[in-house]
């Protein structure tokens, strides 16, 4: 979606994002798009701590990123969404929504 792409040109002017991997600032990007206007940070069951997902979008994409083989470290992935939203609210576009 437009919403995806745009977070993630976001990410590339936020020094926070330096060192993370394309991979996650990707899946957060695509997560938050698919829950426009409001952020709730989850996590996998299979992590060191448990948060309820969601909606079944979340778990489909956790049993995707599995069936490849792709690592998942849910909590980079919860810090990516929430500094991505923050740089979303803090936008022209998001002003535009309001």
């Amino acid at each position: 979606t437009s919403i995806a792409l745009f977070l993630v040109e976001l990410s590339v002017c936020d020094y926070f994002f330096v060192t993370s991997r394309k991979s996650v600032v990707a899946i957060a990007a695509v997560i938050n798009a698919s829950e426009p206007g409001r952020f709730i940070s989850f996590g996998s069951p299979h992590g060191a701590y448990q948060t309820l997902y969601q909606n079944d979008w979340h778990m489909h994409v956790e049993k995707l990123l599995l069936g490849i083989g792709y690592v998942t470290d849910w909590r980079e992935i919860s810090s990516a969404r929430e500094r991505l939203w923050s740089l979303y609210r803090q936008s022209s576009e998001s002003a535009l929504e309001q």
